[in-house]
């Protein structure tokens, strides 16, 4: 017999993955992320991060690899790529390639940055657990 919610009762079978490169764009920016660790639900596709803390670990070792904002702001408008390795909990080096120019200040560039990682998240269909 039909049963159309079947699939809303089947338990999810997350496998872990690394996704080989992913990309975002935003307000002149872009970023290119190599190697992210994540979760991957078998039957929906559905990516989730690779623990519960990956997206806030994440960005605070991105800025960790920056310095402060006004310097990052300066190298990205100096028409340079800013190039990091970020190393999470149990996973591999994460590579980070941040390019484009910027006209944001301050708040307005943090805010930008994760804009632009969660374009790139988005893009593959990662989302927090």
């Amino acid at each position: 017999m039909f049963n159309p919610f079947k699939e809303l009762f089947t338990k999810r079978s997350w496998v872990p993955e690394v996704v080989p490169e992913t990309e975002g764009q935003l307000n002149g920016l872009s970023v290119r992320i190599h190697s992210l660790p994540c979760f991957r639900d078998e039957l929906s596709g559905d990516r989730k991060y690779a623990y519960s803390d990956f997206g806030r670990q994440f960005i605070s070792r991105l800025y960790d690899c920056f310095g402060t904002s006004d310097q990052a702001r300066e190298t990205l408008n100096a028409g340079k790529t800013i190039r990091c390795e970020i190393l999470l909990k149990d996973c591999d080096p994460v590579a980070v390639h941040l390019s484009g120019k910027t006209d944001s200040t301050g708040r307005m560039f943090d805010s930008d940055i994760a804009d632009l990682l969660i374009a790139a998240f988005e893009s593959i269909r990662l989302a927090p657990r």
